[in-house]
């Protein structure tokens, strides 16, 4: 689907680069170098509060009422669930860490996955209808049109682009490795695939990856994709780090 009557707009590289590298390097990445739990614990310095074990003993992490928490700080969250806190702030409570893992997020996976089994429709349709309605026109200054082709770039682009945002706000443990081969991943795309697409010898038809980004409309509409895409997630894991389970946030290892 594109301006140029189904001549291929693209390398072939950069179909491969989309369907394999694209989709598995970041998140391989953040599988083999992020640490859900830390256990170099010479690292961790002394207790700033201890556990009040009785307070612990009664507390349920899977029985939280959302509805009627109150604001407070996590400091003060803690010490009234007993929960101990080192002086980096990471806590010692890995035990009900795995047991709100068992009970309350893994239980609840077939209702997080219908929700965005859903959203990937109506996301995917308001992405479309955006970068149609804002992109099937002129494109530069000198007139020139691309139709469906500024379609097919954006949304190509903010799926590349979103898979490594949601890549990144997943990790837990952010460190050098995981980040630099995060950024070659993606370093892949943008903008090696922009420099060979636009390596092509006729006029226009491959060089429109410079055309369209040098358009601020364009760069605009690829970022509220990236957005429409990417915020529910991003503040499912704000409210859950800050305001739900602050216990959770930064744990270490027993």
């Amino acid at each position: 689907m594109n301006g140029f009557s189904g001549s291929a707009i693209y390398f072939g590289y950069y179909y491969a680069l989309f369907a394999v590298n694209n989709t598995t390097l970041a998140l391989a990445f953040m599988l083999i170098f992020d640490t859900e739990v830390d256990y170099e614990f010479e690292k961790y310095p002394k207790e700033k509060f201890a556990r009040d074990t009785l307070k612990q003993l009664s507390y349920n992490p899977n029985q939280a009422k959302r509805e009627n928490m109150r604001s407070q700080t996590r400091e003060e969250y803690l010490e009234e669930r007993g929960i101990s806190m080192n002086e980096d702030t990471s806590t010692n409570n890995l035990p009900e860490f795995f047991w709100y893992c068992r009970e309350s997020v893994s239980s609840k996976s077939r209702q997080v996955f219908a929700f965005y089994y859903v959203w990937a429709f109506v996301g995917g349709a308001i992405v479309y209808l955006l970068s149609f309605n804002s992109l099937d026109n002129i494109i530069d200054p000198q007139g020139r049109t691309n139709d469906m082709a500024n379609t097919a770039v954006s949304i190509y682009c903010m799926v590349v682009i979103t898979y490594h945002v949601q890549t990144l706000v997943e990790y837990r443990s952010y460190n050098i490795p995981g980040l630099a081969l995060w950024a070659v991943s993606l370093l892949q795309f943008m903008p090696l695939t922009i420099a060979l697409a636009n390596s092509g010898n006729e006029d226009y038809k491959y060089t429109q990856w410079s055309v369209v980004w040098a358009n601020p409309i364009f760069i605009a509409v690829v970022l509220l994709q990236v957005a429409i895409i990417a915020l529910p997630r991003i503040c499912w894991l704000a409210l859950e780090n800050v305001f739900w389970h602050p216990e959770f946030m930064k744990i270490k290892g027993e």
